[in-house]
């Protein structure tokens, strides 16, 4: 706004006659290239603070408890899970491998089971009674 507010001025003076030579005056284009990349750039980091906002507000509704920034090997299971138990970092990453594991086993039956209704198979559980009553 202000490169735009100078060039008019200058601009007017000179039509005014006030000013005759053509003074060195900051270029619009550029200011207005500047102004855009700084937006860019304002954007990208309110995105990336929603992103966290939105991980830590997971993060606290799923693992109701403190993580210590302390580097410690205690490792063992986690008794009391209150929202004022800390876990040491090597436990909660365990604790994290085991939530994946476990999404991934669920993502595993969901897709077998997909695939055993797509092809009108029986379920695990009744082919396995059909086999024992054959026998």
């Amino acid at each position: 706004m202000k490169v735009t507010a100078l060039n008019i001025n200058h601009n007017s003076q000179i039509d005014s006659g006030v000013k005759t030579t053509e003074d060195k005056v900051a270029r619009f284009d550029k200011a207005l290239e500047e102004f855009f990349a700084s937006c860019n750039q304002i954007e990208l980091l309110l995105k990336t603070i929603n992103e966290c906002a939105i991980q830590h507000r997971d993060s606290q509704k799923y693992l109701q408890f403190n993580v210590s920034t302390l580097k410690s090997d205690a490792s063992g299971t986690i008794e009391n899970c209150g929202p004022d138990t800390v876990i040491s970092y090597s436990q909660y990453i365990s604790t994290i491998k085991n939530q994946i594991h476990f999404a991934k086993s669920v993502q595993d039956v969901l897709i077998e089971g997909a695939k055993r209704v797509t092809l009108n198979e029986p379920p695990m559980n009744q082919t396995s009674m059909t086999n024992a009553q054959t026998s």
